[in-house]
């Protein structure tokens, strides 16, 4: 089996192109030998064999060098030699008629990714069986020098000598054959100079074992010892996924994760000298997994210098027991308001802005369309909550009533029903997109939609989330009476993507193309996302994040005569100085500007304003929260052309008329008392 697929440029190793093998049974190995391949491109060059296949452990990888391009692929050691390289020849020759042009002046990583598609048709045409058979064998002489290669790797990991030493003596085995043929009394002359040499190779490589071993570390990764390598700093990842309830953003955002790690393992002016190694699982959105997996992530070496988590009820469980590790908590999914505390998360961070930042937005939109009563609907979760109590306080401060507050756990139905009871009409829900969905259907069944109602949901939501997963998730509404219901509702949500996509950012992409390959990697089709979509540039910058901290504290560490790989559980110094670090870290990623607030560790962001017409989302404004700065496109568009009341207009008029009418019945009782005394 072809496990996956890298193309590189020889000169710098900058990788072109790549593609990998979408089996959750190799899934998390295959970061590891993604890793040694890296290594693996730092130490090829113009010396280096044309073809070699290197053993590593229950896989092989076979590579290919053609015209300064570097093409590599891992396979299963039971895999065909001669398939490998017809598949790596056929890659070359497309790539070459498709890129020739362009392969040595792009300045991108992966500025080729459109090739994994032509990757994957030559993959599955090299496991047809009616291709194996129709396959040539590659000529005796090529058979050759891999034995030849093959053998020498053996040795060479039995010696620990480096993979140069390892081009250098394939050369000369391959030039001493030749001879052989061609003179045999010159061989035995050359034999003996060849048996002095391998002498003094033997002393030198003696000698370099004891130097790197005195000297530097080295990272035994594909059989191959890295002299004077990159260390890994290993941090930890906790992803939801699976669960029935919650927020179920794995998919995109350990994708928009994984790929931001691999472009900060390709530049070399981040984190020099060092890679950073993840070691994630999945919590299912569910706090007591999520606790246990941190336990387990934790209490397995190496050491983890910062933990990675998304979903607030997950972060909210990690962050609070943090602390007791000296570890730094950095969540790219988690916007629940209870998260700002500082003496209950004193190591928290956070990529993605929390929910509260979008109540000053509420009030100044039910200002602007003059709404002064409102309804809230809020599934009972921590994070629901803490925001509604912040919306709370904040109506009463602008003298904006709140008719009802309606909670539930699961089963939207009987609260929906009292939002009916009450006659609201400007209603803001609070709840996952699960959660949403039944929400929605509900509102349908109970006519709660339509000219005399809005609605403002949560933005983060994915653009589909009201047409899709219903079967899956036993909705009992059909797509098209979930559109209907849907129909102008409202959404706020604070910014996760850059709003200036060409611009470049922290790791050399523009917005745009991050979209783009992360589109690729997803295998994205017809605009359906999956879920967590909108949260994988917080995911990304979260990794950035990281490492960029991860530079400063080595500038103050190195003043102390310390390192980052000298971290354990119990070493405050370096927690603080990578505490300092997180909080000072500013830079321009693919979600915007990335800041944290010095009270909260809360990422400062814009809020954005949207409205769904005619069944898709349209950007209405954005709200600068800490400027009180509202920019309006006056797009809205309401059914029926009016703004809905707050109040339903024949109560409206009543209220308007009580006045006169009490005015007049006491006008009415004072005239009949007079005209009363009178007569009498």
């Amino acid at each position: 089996m072809v496990l996956f697929t890298m193309i590189t440029r020889l000169r710098d190793s900058m990788p072109l192109a790549a593609s990998m093998q979408n089996d959750e049974e190799y899934e998390k190995s295959l970061m590891e030998y993604q890793q040694q391949a890296k290594m693996l491109f730092r130490r090829l060059n113009v010396q280096s064999p044309e073809r070699c296949s290197i053993e590593s452990g229950s896989y092989v990888f076979h590579y290919f060098i053609e015209n300064e391009i570097i093409y590599l692929t891992l396979c299963d050691k039971s895999f065909s030699k001669r398939l490998a390289f017809s598949y790596l020849e056929d890659l070359a020759q497309e790539f070459q008629s498709q890129f020739a042009k362009k392969i040595h002046t792009v300045t991108r990583p992966y500025g080729f990714i459109e090739f994994d598609t032509y990757i994957q048709k030559a993959r599955k045409n090299i496991l047809d069986s009616r291709s194996r058979r129709n396959l040539s064998s590659l000529n005796t002489e090529l058979q050759d020098v891999q034995r030849i290669m093959v053998q020498n790797i053996d040795d060479v990991i039995s010696r620990g000598a480096v993979l140069s030493e390892l081009d250098h003596k394939a050369q000369n085995l391959s030039i001493l054959s030749q001879k052989y043929k061609k003179d045999a009394s010159y061989l035995n002359l050359k034999s003996a100079y060849a048996k002095a040499a391998a002498g003094f190779v033997v002393v030198f490589v003696f000698i370099l074992y004891f130097w790197i071993f005195s000297y530097s570390s080295f990272a035994s990764y594909f059989g191959v010892v890295a002299s004077r390598g990159r260390k890994a700093l290993h941090i930890a990842g906790i992803f939801p996924i699976n669960g029935s309830e919650g927020w179920q953003g794995e998919q995109a955002c350990k994708t928009a994760a994984i790929m931001a790690l691999e472009d900060v393992n390709a530049k070399i002016d981040v984190l020099p000298g060092y890679n950073l190694h993840l070691h994630w699982r999945y919590s299912e959105c569910e706090p007591g997994l999520g606790a246990a997996i941190m336990h387990e992530l934790l209490n397995k070496q190496p050491y983890k210098l910062i933990l990675l988590a998304g979903c607030s009820t997950v972060c909210s469980t990690v962050a609070e027991a943090a602390k007791m590790w000296n570890l730094i908590v950095l969540c790219y999914g988690a916007s629940s308001p209870a998260l700002s505390d500082r003496i209950r998360f004193p190591t928290l961070f956070r990529t993605h802005p929390s929910a509260t930042v979008q109540n000053p937005t509420r009030i100044t939109l039910m200002q602007k369309f003059g709404w002064k009563k409102v309804a809230i609907l809020q599934q009972a979760e921590e994070v629901f909550i803490s925001t509604v109590e912040d919306l709370e306080e904040r109506c009463r401060n602008v003298s904006i009533e709140i008719v009802t507050r309606q909670s539930f756990l699961t089963d939207p139905n009987e609260a929906i029903k009292n939002l009916k009871r009450q006659d609201a009409r400007i209603v803001i829900g609070l709840f996952n997109v699960a959660v949403a969905r039944r929400v929605l259907c509900e509102v349908y069944k109970q006519k709660l939609y339509g000219k005399s109602y809005v609605w403002f949901f949560i933005g983060w939501y994915e653009d589909n989330w009201f047409e899709s997963n219903l079967e899956a998730e036993g909705i009992n509404c059909t797509v098209e009476e979930m559109r209907k219901a849907a129909e102008g509702h409202l959404t706020t949500e604070a910014l996760m993507w850059n709003q200036e996509k060409n611009k470049t950012t922290i790791s050399g992409l523009t917005a745009e193309h991050f979209q783009k390959r992360l589109d690729a990697s997803l295998k994205v089709d017809s605009g359906r996302y999956p879920e967590g979509y909108p949260e994988a540039p917080l995911a990304y910058d979260a990794v950035w994040a990281v490492a960029l901290a991860f530079n400063k504290t080595m500038e103050k560490l190195s003043q102390m005569g310390r390192k980052l790989e000298d971290f354990n559980y119990t070493n405050k110094i370096i927690a603080d100085e990578i505490y300092s670090a997180m909080a000072s870290t500013q830079f321009m990623g693919i979600s915007g500007r990335v800041a944290f607030s010095s009270e909260t560790g809360d990422r400062i962001a814009l809020t954005q304003v949207e409205q769904l017409i005619d069944g898709k989302y349209v950007v209405l404004g954005y709200h600068d929260t800490e400027m009180d700065k509202l920019t309006w496109y006056n797009r809205e568009r309401w059914i029926g052309g009016e703004i809905p009341h707050d109040t339903p207009k024949d109560a409206s008029y009543l209220n308007l008329k009580s006045p006169y009418t009490k005015t007049a019945t006491c006008l009415i009782v004072v005239f009949v008392f007079i005209l009363y005394i009178w007569i009498l």
